[in-house]
C-alpha cells in the first residue's frame, strides 16, 4: 500500500510507499500524540479516524487550509484517480 495525503487546497502527495496496516496505524498514533502535545485541550486541533478503514483526518481550525486527510491506497491505485486530466 501507499500513504496518500490530501490537503484542503486540492494538493495531493504520496508520502510513503510499501507500507502495511501496522505501519499505517503507527503513523496515526504518532500524529495523534503530536496533536495532543501541541493542543492538549483540543481547542483548535483534532484528529479523527475511520477505523477499520485505513484513513484519518487532521483538522487545524486556525488555518484556512487546515484539513489534511491521509488514506492508504493499494499499490496499483492510479495516481490520477478522481481528478481532472
Amino acid at each position: 500500500m501507499m500513504l496518500v495525503k490530501y490537503q484542503a487546497s486540492g494538493m495531493k502527495s504520496v508520502l510513503i510507499e510499501n507500507i502495511d496496516r501496522k505501519e499505517f496505524w503507527a503513523i496515526y498514533r504518532r500524529k495523534k500524540k503530536r496533536i495532543l502535545e501541541d493542543d492538549p485541550d483540543g481547542d483548535y486541533l483534532y484528529i479523527s479516524c475511520e477505523f477499520p478503514k485505513l484513513s484519518f483526518e487532521i483538522v487545524n481550525e486556525r488555518l484556512a487550509d487546515g484539513c489534511d486527510q491521509y488514506i492508504a491506497r493499494p499499490d496499483d491505485w492510479p495516481l490520477t484517480c478522481g481528478e481532472p486530466a
